[in-house]
């Protein structure tokens, strides 16, 4: 296994790193970065300023190697979400993405959490992140059909903390 970078928080110096990563990752058409790119803003500004709600970047000699941004339901008992979550292509298969959600998984028990969800798109660009979630612990809890357009599928995974 290769070394894993060290997990911190996320600051504003993070962005360009970030906005590499994010057009590198795969999860978004190139006219939906932008949507993630204004959650970071957001957060940095301080307009999602909530203390259980945290950006976390981990780099390597390259820049950003991956992230992750963490969120407690507001409208659930003590439920956090990963709403994010991305390894650099030239850092997979190492053990970061795993480091990541422990890292989440972490904050959201210090925060009192109870139960921790992981969504993603059904189809066969996700089946890795699929497979880690599941050797984790996630159970796939939801489906919700054509979420995100016709044939691609919301997965909705949860772990007990």
């Amino acid at each position: 296994m290769s070394c894993i970078p060290s997990i911190r928080s996320a600051t504003g110096a993070d962005k360009p790193g970030l906005m590499l990563l994010f057009n590198d990752c795969g999860l978004f058409e190139p006219g939906e970065v932008h949507l993630v790119e204004e959650m970071f803003d957001g957060w940095i500004a301080g307009r999602l300023a909530r203390p259980d709600h945290r950006w976390f970047v981990a780099g390597d000699d390259a820049g950003i190697a991956g992230a992750g941004y963490l969120a407690a339901d507001i409208m659930a008992d003590r439920v956090f979400n990963l709403l994010f979550l991305a390894v650099h292509s030239r850092a997979r298969r190492g053990g970061l993405g795993d480091a990541l959600i422990a890292h989440g998984e972490v904050a959201a028990r210090d925060d009192a959490g109870r139960l921790m969800l992981i969504e993603t798109a059904s189809g066969p660009e996700t089946a890795a992140a699929r497979a880690l979630y599941a050797r984790r612990g996630y159970a796939l809890d939801g489906r919700i059909i054509g979420y995100y357009g016709k044939g691609i599928d919301k997965l909705i995974f949860r772990r007990t903390l």
